[in-house]
């Protein structure tokens, strides 16, 4: 470990927006001035694990892995407690130690052509011992099946294969296998201490979600999910449960009844105190747990990453640490450090600049990770205000959430369906195609800010593109154009800031049936989101 660098705290200076761009959002007023970024020195700076990429914090320590190390560090020194290297290349990591701090991971066996995730390991993290290390049986007789996701609880590690549906659970203390079993009409995974089946009710193919704590095999939620495709749990406590419906989203679900409580899933989920955080992809929503009401929708940038949650003077007194790789405004893009109160989630603060990706928040410290180089930064309690800048990237009142558009392509009637010779049973699981995805294809996609420009902008933008060539179809929407031949017809609607396009093929019906039906079903989706503008 080094030394940080013996450099003062450095104050750089940010040059202006370009004007064209702020011009198209303030009209002739002139930019305002950047602010002064800071540009946050390293606490401490280690060489210990290169290629670092993933860490928990256990105790008074935090704990990373890389590549086919563990190492647990001191997060206010980076020194090394301790190293250890694991004995086979890992396949699979779970989402965290268990509460005794035992980390389970899924190991492939070197002995096997092609190499398969069939080996598991055990390692103590408060001593860094691994305490045991076996191989798994696979019921199923295929060169090339193996297991992909384990999770562990007190006293028991549950192991899945999510292609094949197997479930083994074994001794959290010895490892050795309790069952085997391979289930049938069912997905399953596993998070933590709990095992989420989506189970599939014949004859009607009814989804119903059973989450199931591994130590007592009781079950601890089950309720009725319509389309659900896949479930996980992403938060323990409060029982938080992520169901996805395939390529258009899912949900998060709160408690035993499966309460509908924001989307996901996303690369984040957490809950503090009465506040469900989650970063679904490109945008940061908070909701109220018991309610459902939305308290913030915040758009990030396409790369930034939620690092974590932390305390600050905001009326809920939390705010979301977040780290924008490239902010927009920065003549030289470097990741910068912001903290987003979620209260007045438009008062954005840039804390400073940092190198590396985010590995973990510790309280008021931020370890990250470069290529080579392990480094925590002391975060400030406040920083420049952004705002600003932000004020292009905030939604405005008009503007529908992504969360609010992307299950519209359920509004396609059962007569515009039937004109192509389609049923409403027909559509994918957890799609918005019918016909085995070949007949219909419906996409709605809520345009997000991008830099200075709005996100109405970016989907007139998207849409005029399409007009240079594509005859208009008045009356849909605010903006609309139709492509037809004699194989598919393409409609391409605009509702506010929300693009939606319509593909029908010409498989069983004629062209002039195809292009009807997607006409009608580009207006019954507009008409939907109308509807939810409203509301």
């Amino acid at each position: 470990m080094r030394p940080p660098s013996a450099s003062a705290v450095a104050v750089t200076a940010l040059v202006a927006l370009i004007g064209t761009l702020l011009a198209a959002c303030t009209g002739d007023e002139p930019s305002p001035e950047p602010p002064e970024l800071p540009v946050l020195e390293p606490q401490w700076e280690s060489e210990a694990l290169p290629g670092a990429s993933r860490a928990w914090q256990v105790g008074d320590t935090v704990v990373v892995a890389s590549e086919r190390r563990l190492a647990a560090l001191d997060p206010s020194t980076g020194e090394t407690q301790w190293d250890l290297r694991l004995p086979a290349e890992p396949c699979a990591w779970p989402d965290a130690p268990n509460e005794d701090g035992l980390l389970v991971v899924l190991l492939d066996r070197p002995t096997t052509t092609p190499r398969r995730c069939l080996d598991v390991t055990a390692i103590d993290l408060a001593e860094g011992d691994v305490r045991w290390q076996r191989g798994l049986r696979h019921p199923v007789a295929y060169e090339r099946a193996e297991y992909d996701g384990v999770g562990a609880g007190e006293r028991t590690v549950g192991v899945v294969d999510g292609t094949f549906q197997v479930v083994a659970r074994l001794d959290a203390s010895t490892g050795q296998t309790l069952s085997t079993a391979r289930a049938e009409d069912e997905r399953v995974a596993v998070a933590g201490s709990r095992l989420t089946r989506v189970v599939f009710e014949r004859p009607d193919d009814e989804r119903t979600v059973v989450v199931e704590d591994l130590d007592s095999g009781d079950d601890v939620a089950r309720y009725a999910a319509g389309d659900t495709y896949n479930a996980q749990v992403v938060v323990d406590d409060p029982l938080v449960v992520a169901t996805e419906r395939g390529t258009w989203g899912g949900d998060l679900r709160v408690g035993s009844e499966g309460t509908v409580v924001g989307r996901g899933p996303g690369a984040f989920t957490a809950v503090d105190e009465d506040l469900l955080v989650a970063d679904p992809g490109s945008d940061l929503f908070a909701h109220d747990l018991a309610t459902g009401a939305e308290v913030a929708a915040v758009p990030l940038g396409s790369l930034s990453a939620v690092a974590g949650l932390r305390d600050s003077t905001g009326a809920r007194g939390l705010s979301a640490i977040v780290v924008d790789p490239a902010p927009y405004w920065q003549e030289t893009p470097s990741p910068v450090v912001e903290q987003i109160d979620l209260t007045a989630p438009d008062q954005r603060q840039a804390l400073g600049a940092v190198d590396g990706t985010p590995l973990v928040l510790v309280d008021d410290t931020l370890i990250t990770a470069g290529a080579r180089t392990l480094r925590a930064y002391q975060l400030p309690g406040e920083g420049p205000a952004v705002a600003a800048f932000d004020d292009a990237l905030a939604w405005t009142e008009d503007d529908l959430r992504p969360a609010e558009a992307f299950d519209a392509c359920t509004a396609v009637s059962t007569a515009t369906l039937t004109g192509l010779g389609l049923a409403a049973d027909e559509r994918v699981v957890g799609s918005c195609a019918w016909g085995g995805g070949e007949n219909l294809q419906v996409s709605v996609d809520a345009s997000t800010p991008s830099g200075t420009t709005p996100a109405e902008q970016v989907a007139i933008d998207q849409l005029d593109l399409i007009g240079a060539d594509t005859p208009e179809l008045p009356g849909v929407g605010d903006q609309a154009y139709v492509d037809a031949d004699r194989f598919r017809a393409v409609v391409t609607a605009r509702y506010r800031n929300v693009v939606v396009t319509v593909r029908s093929t010409v498989e069983s019906t004629t062209p002039q049936r195809a292009r009807r039906a997607a006409e009608a079903a580009a207006a019954e989706v507009i008409a939907e989101l109308e509807e939810r503008a409203e509301d």
